[in-house]
């Protein structure tokens, strides 16, 4: 198989596995209280030569009025069945997970498997 090819499979099945991983659990976590929504929400996606991906997620959340809350809850797939064997997997590493806030609020982040 031409190398061409070989790459465009590659980038076809990383842009495959992007997708499926914002679309199987990539949306924001659904809102605890009717006024809470995510005014803004833009992913930027950035594919590397070594087949990894970089993700910046850009959310801008409102949350009621005087109100205190714990901020929002992120669930990412991180690992998906293969070819419907049972005991396969395929892992989707994550690493440098970090979060910002342009109101001062805090900015931690906590993450778990």
């Amino acid at each position: 198989m031409p190398a061409g090819r070989r790459r465009a499979q590659r980038l076809g099945a990383v842009l495959a596995v992007v997708f499926a991983l914002v679309a199987l659990g990539g949306a924001p976590a659904l809102a605890l209280a009717s006024e809470d929504k995510a005014a803004r929400f833009h992913v930027d996606f950035e594919l590397r030569r070594d087949g990894s991906v970089d993700v910046t997620e850009h959310i801008t959340w409102q949350f009621p009025d005087g109100e205190e809350r714990h901020g929002i809850e992120r669930l990412i797939k991180v690992r998906a069945g293969y070819q419907d064997q049972e005991n396969t997997y395929r892992v989707y590493e994550m690493s440098d997970v970090s979060a910002e806030s342009t109101t001062g609020a805090p900015d931690d982040v906590k993450v778990s498997s």
